[in-house]
Order: structure tokens, then C-alpha cells, then sequence
């Protein structure tokens, strides 16, 4: 239990955290495309609230079992259909049958959504935004006058008869449902162009209720679902089983990890070696100005430590000064082979002979100066003692 503290009191914090995560973050909004409770530009959540202060009772079902119920205890409604791509035939059948006297409008219904419907109407998209006018005497869609007119972005236009267009209606009647293509009348961002809200309010607030169905796929027939639908329920049970029994076989088998352990080891490395091992870095790197840098800021940091020169930046010229005075050398050659970067005009060390000849002058620059040759150490070992009990 001991060692399971820490574990435990990781998961209350991780569980605490949830759990505060849960009460302060506000429910998520649907996010479908014209749903009514969603306030994006492609929802509807305005107009179903303008609905509803005209006095419209606006229920809204999510599935078969939640449509089922709303018509199931009031008279005639009206029922818009949202997210129609997800109608299988099943539960357009099922629509259509428990709308009883109320009128069905569907939106932005495709082809496979007309198909499912059973209706003989074609459905073509209608991409281009444009300003339709009713050219239809319906009463309803055309007002009294006849001159109503609607805009949407992405419409669907039907060949049966209707409104708002020639030859094909963007908004249908038809004796099973009306196909409302123009789906721009009932989005937040385009509902209040050009007479899209009059055209809504009078297609939908026609009766005192409005049945908002949004579909799910989930109610759909095994045989339209696809092939998730035939997996057995106890699959996903099964899954998290799973998923426990391996972690917890993960944190009985797993091997506990203790504190590092520091242990001497009897190793001892000559400087000669490190010297040689980088500098067979730097030849198989082929970097001979690189190479050349660190062999002039080596000899730069041994003579100015030698002469008492201040090391670094500030040993620049007074370096050079130093050096030349020391080694007899003149000033112009000391500070060829000791400046930073090559002078205008010399040698560039770009192979391993410029390399070798570069680092042969800085030898002969530090014996001339009088800079002691490294010492070279070798590692002593104490030779195992034969000591006898002189019992």
C-alpha cells in the first residue's frame, strides 16, 4: 500500500480535475448543419426562436422514438426535416406515415433523400447564389402579390411544380411532402436576405406547433446501417474489457524502477586519447577551417596563459605584441598564424597538408615563445601485493 500511495493520489488529482472539468464547461451546442440549436452561421437556432416568439410551439426530436413521441400527443403539426441525409427508407416510411394530417417539409433533400422518400421527383444542386423570385401563385410562398423572392448558396432544385424557379422549383409541393431546396431560408447567416424570412415564417408557422426533426442514423434498419449495424452489442463492452485486463497484466508484470545507483568505475583515460579521438573527428568531418580554428584558439589560450596576456577577446593585438617579443618572431607572421580568421591574402587551410603545415608553425610559434611541452601522463597501476599470513 505503501508504494501505491503516490498511484492512488495521482488518480483522486486526475479524477478531481475531471470531475471540475465536468461542472464548469457549459454543455456543447450542436454543431449539424441547421439544427436548431445551433448558433453557427450554417444553424438555425434564429429562426427557430423567432418561430417561437411568433407564438409557434417549436418542438424539436432527435430520432424516430423522440419524433414518434412529439406527434403522438397533439394535433396536426407541421414537421421540418434537417440533416435528411441521414432519412434511411425506414424512417422515412415512418415519417410519413405518423404525420397523419400535418405536412412534412423536408430540407435540402438530395437525391438519395428523394430516392428514400419514394418520390418520382429528379433533384439537381444549384451552386450559384441568386436572387429567385417566386413566379407561382401559390398563396403561401408567393404572398399576396406574388413577388416574394429567395437567396441561397447551395440549393437543391426540383422538376416537380412549386416555387422559385423555371422548369425546376427550389422550393416543391408534392402530395407526400414539400422539398424545401432553398436550404439558405432557414440559415442564420442568409435568413434575413432578401424575403427568406417571410418565406419561412410562412411555410413553417402555418400551424401552432412545428415538429423539428433531426435524424438519426442510429434508427436506420440493419439492412440500410451497413455492415457496423450487424456487430453485436456486447462488442463494445468486450472492448473496454480488454483494454483493462491489459493494463492492469502491464502493472503487474512491469518492473519497478528504483533510485539510480551510482557505482565508481575503475577507469582511467589518457589526455592523448581524447586529443586523438576528437582530431579524428574533425578528419572524418573534412572541416579543415573548422579544424584549423580550434588549433589557433588552442595556441592562443597556452601562450597567452604563458606571457600573462589576459585570455579571450582582449588578448588580441597585445597577444600579438607579446608573442612576437618572445619568440623573435615578426608581428605580421605571429598574427597570420594566430588571428581568429584567416588575414586578406593568406594560405587558406582548406586540406589536411595546410592543416598538418598550419599546425607545425603554431608548434614551432609556442616553442620559440617558451611555452613548456605538455606532459604526458601515464596511468600508474598498483601492482597486487602478495601478502601471506606468517602463521
Amino acid at each position: 500500500m505503501r508504494r501505491a500511495r503516490p498511484l492512488v493520489l495521482l488518480l483522486a488529482v486526475v479524477a478531481g480535475l475531471v470531475a471540475l472539468t465536468v461542472a464548469l464547461v457549459p454543455a456543447p451546442t450542436p454543431s449539424a448543419a441547421l439544427d436548431p440549436e445551433n448558433p453557427a452561421p450554417d444553424g438555425a437556432r434564429a429562426l427557430a426562436r423567432v418561430l417561437a416568439a411568433q407564438g409557434v410551439e417549436v418542438d424539436v426530436a432527435r430520432g424516430a422514438d423522440a419524433l414518434e413521441g412529439a406527434l403522438s400527443g397533439g394535433g396536426p403539426a407541421t414537421v421540418l426535416v434537417t440533416s435528411s441525409w441521414a432519412l434511411s427508407p425506414s424512417t422515412a416510411a415512418a415519417l410519413l406515415s405518423s404525420a397523419g394530417e400535418g405536412e412534412v417539409v423536408v430540407a435540402g433533400a438530395g437525391p438519395l433523400t428523394v430516392s428514400a422518400l419514394g418520390l418520382d421527383v429528379a433533384a439537381r444542386s444549384v451552386g450559384e447564389r441568386r436572387d429567385v423570385p417566386a413566379r407561382c401563385d401559390d398563396p403561401v410562398l408567393a404572398g399576396a402579390l406574388g413577388g416574394l423572392v429567395v437567396s441561397s448558396t447551395d440549393a437543391y432544385a426540383y422538376d416537380a411544380p412549386g416555387c422559385f424557379g423555371r422548369g425546376r422549383a427550389l422550393v416543391a409541393r408534392t402530395s407526400e411532402a414539400t422539398l424545401l431546396g432553398a436550404t439558405g431560408v432557414l440559415r442564420n447567416d442568409e435568413v434575413i436576405d432578401a424575403d427568406n424570412a417571410a418565406v419561412a415564417l410562412r411555410l413553417l408557422g402555418a400551424r401552432d406547433r412545428l415538429v423539428w426533426y433531426v435524424p438519426d442514423p442510429a434508427d436506420a434498419l440493419p439492412s440500410e446501417a451497413g455492415a457496423l449495424a450487424e456487430l453485436p452489442d456486447a462488442l463494445a463492452p468486450g472492448l473496454w474489457l480488454t483494454l483493462l485486463v491489459v493494463v492492469a497484466v502491464a502493472v503487474w508484470r512491469g518492473r519497478r524502477l528504483g533510485p539510480l545507483v551510482r557505482e565508481p568505475l575503475p577507469v582511467v583515460v589518457r589526455s592523448s586519447e581524447t586529443t586523438l579521438a576528437r582530431g579524428r573527428l574533425y578528419h572524418r568531418a573534412g572541416d579543415a577551417p573548422h579544424a584549423a580554428a580550434a588549433l589557433r584558439a588552442g595556441s592562443r589560450g597556452r601562450l597567452a596563459d604563458h606571457l600573462g596576456v589576459p585570455p579571450g577577446p582582449a588578448a588580441g593585438e597585445p597577444l600579438v605584441l607579446a608573442v612576437a617579443s618572445a619568440a623573435g618572431r615578426d608581428e605580421a607572421e605571429v598574427r597570420a598564424l594566430l588571428a581568429p580568421e584567416p588575414a586578406a591574402g593568406a594560405r587558406p587551410v582548406d586540406d589536411d597538408r595546410a592543416l598538418t603545415r598550419l599546425a607545425t608553425d603554431l608548434d614551432h610559434l609556442e616553442h620559440d615563445a617558451g611555452v613548456p611541452a605538455p606532459a604526458t601522463t601515464t596511468p600508474t597501476t598498483t601492482p597486487p601485493t602478495d601478502e601471506r599470513d606468517p602463521r
